[in-house]
């Protein structure tokens, strides 16, 4: 993983800075404080797909499956969400796209691609 296309405004960076997956759920971190009216389920779309793995470079996407956010929570200090959804499970890739706003009213919008190895 990585972050692309970053540079310099002098304005502040509403990123995720960290993205945790346990059997409770989905947890991200920002960096600056959300506005907690924008914390809904509406607010996030949540897909898992698995690929084939093979010698071969490449593979096909299969198993893709839309999962709709049951419940969502923030953080007393505002800036981990933590979500839920049904059949949360291993997976090769889960994309977790977001359309938030910070506590300053800035759009914070953006997508999360991770792998889920295990949920403890």
């Amino acid at each position: 993983g990585g972050l692309f296309r970053i540079r310099a405004t002098g304005k502040p960076f509403d990123l995720p800075t960290d993205l945790k997956v346990d059997k409770d759920g989905v947890h991200v971190t920002f960096s600056n404080t959300l506005d907690p009216t924008s914390v809904t389920p509406s607010a996030l779309t949540i897909q898992t797909w698995d690929y084939e793995r093979s010698a071969k470079y490449g593979s096909r996407v299969f198993n893709k499956k839309g999962h709709p956010v049951t419940s969502v929570t923030l953080s007393p200090d505002g800036k981990t969400l933590s979500f839920k959804i049904n059949e949360l499970s291993t997976c090769w890739q889960m994309s977790v796209n977001y359309r938030l706003k910070a506590q300053s009213g800035d759009a914070v919008v953006g997508e999360i691609q991770n792998t889920i190895h295990t949920l403890e």
